[in-house]
């Protein structure tokens, strides 16, 4: 006679392999928390604070500074990895800095005058309140005519060459 096989239930299968899955799970983490406090190396290089005796003192009066390091050194970890350090500041060139604008000239051409061939022009400084009568290489200060013309006078200052026209074109009209 034939004997009928017993039908495996599929959810009874199921529970059976979740219940070896936990149990490995369990064993595999007991393993890995037992190994974390399982003694590294030998004995003789840990630091044991009563271990300490009169016999072992240095000579140079250290008495209390161990003889043996800790495998893990911690002030590895006083210092923050992350931070990026500030980039260094970059030193400015005289040539970076923009010129200073010019003083502004105090002087009006007022008119042009010819005496005796030569012709002069006739300033008014407004610093001064003074009105002035300059031919070509006349000083005025730092400054100094360089030419007299139709057009205006041009100065030469410090900056360079600064001219003066006179108001309302060379004829001197309105």
């Amino acid at each position: 006679m034939k004997v009928p096989l017993p039908h495996r239930d599929p959810l009874a299968r199921q529970v059976a392999k979740t219940r070896a899955v936990l149990w490995t799970s369990a064993l595999v983490v007991l393993g890995a928390v037992s190994a974390r406090w399982w003694p590294m190396g030998d004995s003789a290089t840990s630091i044991d604070p009563e271990a300490k005796t009169s016999d072992a003192m240095p000579s140079s009066g250290e008495a209390d500074l161990p003889t043996k390091q800790p495998h893990l050194n911690l002030a590895a970890f006083d210092r923050a990895m992350w931070l990026m350090p500030v980039a260094p500041e970059v030193p400015k060139t005289a040539s970076e800095k923009p010129a200073p604008p010019p003083p502004p000239l105090t002087l009006q051409l007022l008119g042009l005058v010819n005496e005796g061939g030569t012709t002069k022009a006739i300033l008014y400084d407004s610093a001064a309140d003074r009105v002035r009568v300059v031919a070509v290489g006349d000083a005025l200060g730092d400054r100094t005519i360089e030419r007299i013309d139709a057009h205006g006078v041009a100065i030469r200052d410090g900056v360079g060459l600064r001219t003066l026209a006179l108001k309302g074109g060379a004829g001197g009209g309105p």
